[in-house]
């Protein structure tokens, strides 16, 4: 039988060469998406209203959403909501009381194997108003509709179980165009239309948070006067938007907390977004002040 014996060099020799020959990447963040939830008071109100049926078809509709849009951002490994509702279970039931939490194979709450993040959603408001008119020389009745919905996202880092984010986001269908929101009484399918259309909205609006407070928008390369980002179709971005660069200073720190609060920003400048690809953004420099690479870019609101 033939022996091998490795030396300390003849190790390090191989870790080095394995080094070299393959690259280091960087691995995509992962996140794992919790269905939506609506808040019991808001459930009630709609059952009160007649209007719970639309409210769950919304819910819904924001559940598959969700996925899609964040999946598409291209910027995390999205874990699977029925897998996580498991955990997150199991988790509770680490917190009731009935397991000794000094016990290092409980559950912890928001410290999950495998994932970086989780993102929680749950509908806080909800109000669904319509105004009928009968049309007597048309013979049909019309009807114009009003949705307001309000939902909360948390971002919580499970290495910590610290809350990370909070944003609250309204939608009032009011400010949508005419033709979105008078819709025929047999019209099932424009209302579907509708409905999906809110839930999209919603999630885009979600997704979009999601990304900006993991992966703020940076610059990858300045030419002239062109600019172009890391954001790309999907992302939030569009044609004619204005977006603000910032250089990053020194981190800030809470002095009451000792937490960091992120790095001091100043502005340097403003790019109008000319063309949007599947990845990248590309637009023009209308102020420059020193716009360099990796320095971090908002649109202007």
């Amino acid at each position: 039988m033939n022996r091998f014996i490795y030396s300390p060099f003849l190790i390090a020799f191989s870790i080095g060469l394995s080094a070299i020959s393959s690259p280091v990447l960087a691995a995509k963040k992962t996140i794992g998406i919790g269905a939506v939830e609506v808040t019991p008071s808001i459930l009630q109100s709609a059952n009160a209203a007649g209007s719970s049926d639309v409210l769950s078809r919304i819910s819904q509709a924001m559940d598959g959403q969700l996925i899609d849009k964040i999946h598409n951002t291209r910027k995390f490994d999205v874990f699977s909501r029925s897998d996580l509702a498991k955990v997150l279970k199991e988790q509770e039931f680490a917190n009731s009381g009935n397991v000794d939490v000094s016990d290092p194979n409980a559950a912890k709450a928001f410290m999950l194997g495998g994932i970086q993040y989780i993102l929680t959603t749950s509908i806080s408001d909800f109000q669904d108003h319509k105004e009928t008119a009968y049309f007597e020389g048309l013979g049909e009745t019309i009807s114009k509709r009003t949705i307001r919905m309000g939902a909360v996202a948390k971002i919580y880092d499970t290495t910590t179980g610290k809350l990370l984010e909070s944003a609250n986001f309204q939608i009032d269908t009011g400010g949508h165009e005419e033709k979105n929101r008078f819709v025929t009484s047999s019209s099932g399918s424009s209302s579907d239309k509708f409905i999906q259309q809110l839930a999209t909205e919603m999630a885009d609006r979600i997704a979009n948070r999601v990304v900006d407070t993991l992966y703020p928008a940076r610059v990858l390369a300045v030419t002239g006067n062109q600019v172009t980002i890391n954001r790309g179709d999907g992302a939030g971005i569009e044609v004619g938007q204005v977006w603000e660069i910032f250089a990053l200073g020194e981190e800030l720190i809470d002095p009451d907390t000792g937490e960091s609060l992120g790095q001091e920003e100043s502005s340097i400048g403003r790019v109008h977004i000319k063309r949007v690809n599947p990845k990248t953004s590309i637009g023009d420099a209308e102020e420059n002040y020193g716009i360099q690479r990796l320095q971090v870019i908002r649109r202007v609101l």
